[in-house]
């Protein structure tokens, strides 16, 4: 997979009006690093287990990534999708609070598709 700029991650989240001062001031301070092997669109419905974990449907395409960017769509799922907040905290124990902010900048891309997810993205923004 070839890794792109940090800044194309960047370029890629849309604040929505709605956004709380949190969560724009969380996009503004994403720590820069540098990118590794990533998923894209890591969250439970992208994991398939039997005998062996499969990762499934990645979104990798022409943007940075890395196991970061992973971190915080997975986080971001648990709380959105699966309504599991002790697993998301598993997630930035392991990693850092940085995942939190990139929870926030993976929800914020969810919302350009589903924008009724805002509050949920300003709710994560309060954790930092």
């Amino acid at each position: 997979i070839k890794n792109y700029n940090f800044d194309t991650y960047k370029k890629n989240i849309h604040i929505p009006e709605y956004a709380s001062q949190d969560v724009i001031d969380c996009i503004n301070n994403l720590p820069k690093h540098d990118g590794t092997f990533f998923h894209g669109d890591l969250n439970c419905s992208n994991i398939v287990k039997n005998n062996h974990l499969f990762l499934i449907d990645p979104n990798y395409k022409y943007i940075f990534g890395s196991y970061l960017t992973d971190a915080g769509k997975a986080y971001f799922g648990f709380i959105a999708y699966e309504n599991n907040y002790s697993e998301a905290e598993i997630i930035s124990k392991k990693y850092g609070k940085d995942v939190i902010k990139f929870a926030v900048a993976e929800g914020l891309r969810v919302c350009k598709y589903k924008p009724e997810y805002i509050s949920i993205v300003n709710n994560i923004g309060d954790l930092l």
